[in-house]
């Protein structure tokens, strides 16, 4: 289990994960999609979002571990 835990946190977001938040990003106030991504990525190698960063680059930067941060912070208040 914590192998698998650990490898989540530098391992690529997948596919799906990624489809998944570029829809959750669609219907998400942008501010707020800024300010979960911001929190998802705190304490990882992973910078937040740029000025002119289109969200489906942001997502694409992602592991698996911060997507699914993003995730639950995004579904669990849509």
């Amino acid at each position: 289990m914590r192998e698998r835990s650990a490898a989540a946190k530098i391992e690529p977001a997948t596919a799906k994960q990624i489809k998944y938040l570029e829809a959750l990003a669609a219907k998400t106030d942008p501010e707020r999609f800024d300010t979960e991504f911001a929190k998802a990525v705190k304490g990882t190698d992973i910078n937040p979002r740029g000025e002119a960063e289109t969200t489906g680059r942001a997502v694409r930067r992602l592991t698996r571990a911060s997507a699914r941060k993003l995730i639950t912070a995004l579904a669990g208040r849509a």
